[in-house]
């Protein structure tokens, strides 16, 4: 029996991942995923936790970057970049500062995770000042991400006679079921402006100015786009089963339209 060493994916330790072949159904417009998961036997001694690197952890990150820049002259600066963004790896954007919420602690932290990252393909900032007639000047800040990748999972739960004739922990896991990148999430961008003008006041200069925080009214719509949910299988290898979907739709509506209204003295 294996004393030393640890046993958080089947290749380190294939006598205590037990191999499941689920079909998970097809649910709206996600179809059928059948895919290959790992529940713990018996015979496996009482997991514990420890924070250590993981020589299987896989994260690379690539990005082309265009920068342009006009520095004020003739009245007006431009400024902004564009990045085309990859990630290739098996974690999560972020997992590396969260390993305490279970990073690679089972088996079915490898099935269907290298891949894809959820970073945004394209990301565009802007930025510029503009003076106009009679002291006027005017200015804005400009970002837009798209939309990252993701893919579904679903939490799985042994069935009670496969676990029994199997020696397995009735333990649930959960695992992805898709290729990493399958879907691509929303995009989002933020648009703010600011008016303005400033005198000469005394000893030091006055200034009035009006800034409007998405003044094209845009509305950024948050949905849960996975189904994620529950498999209960009614065995091995089957479409049988019970399967509990958790909550798809609205989570919430942001983007009002906001006038500021600011005056300062500068001496």
């Amino acid at each position: 029996m294996r004393q030393f060493g640890y046993w958080y994916s089947y290749e380190k330790a294939p006598e205590w991942w037990i191999p499941f072949k689920t079909i998970v159904p097809a649910y709206g417009v996600f179809p059928a995923a059948e895919v290959t998961m790992y529940f713990l036997s018996k015979n496996a001694p009482p997991m514990f936790y420890r924070q250590t690197n993981i020589p299987e952890g896989r994260q690379k990150f690539y990005c082309w970057e265009f920068i342009f820049n006009k520095r004020m002259s003739n009245g007006w600066q431009l400024s902004g970049s564009i990045d085309f963004q990859k990630g290739i790896g098996n974690y999560r954007p972020g997992y590396a500062a969260w390993a305490a919420l279970g990073t690679f602690n089972n088996a079915n932290s490898f099935v269907n995770t290298y891949g894809r990252l959820n970073y945004s393909p394209v990301v565009i900032k802007m930025l510029g000042t503009f003076n106009l007639p009679y002291g006027f000047f005017f200015s804005f800040i400009y970002n837009y991400r798209a939309g990252g990748y993701w893919s579904r999972g679903v939490t799985v739960v042994p069935p009670q006679k496969w676990a029994e004739e199997h020696n397995v922990e009735p333990i649930p896991f959960y695992v992805i079921v898709e290729k990493p990148g399958t879907r691509r999430g929303n995009y989002s961008s933020d648009l703010d402006m600011r008016f303005g003008k400033e005198f000469v006041l005394g000893p030091g200069r006055i200034g009035l100015y009006v800034d409007v925080s998405n003044p094209l009214g845009q509305y950024t719509i948050r949905v849960s786009s996975s189904p994620g949910g529950i498999w209960r299988p009614a065995d091995e290898n089957t479409t049988e089963g019970i399967f509990t979907p958790g909550f798809m739709g609205l989570r919430s509506i942001s983007g009002a339209r906001t006038f500021r209204f600011l005056l300062s003295y500068r001496f």
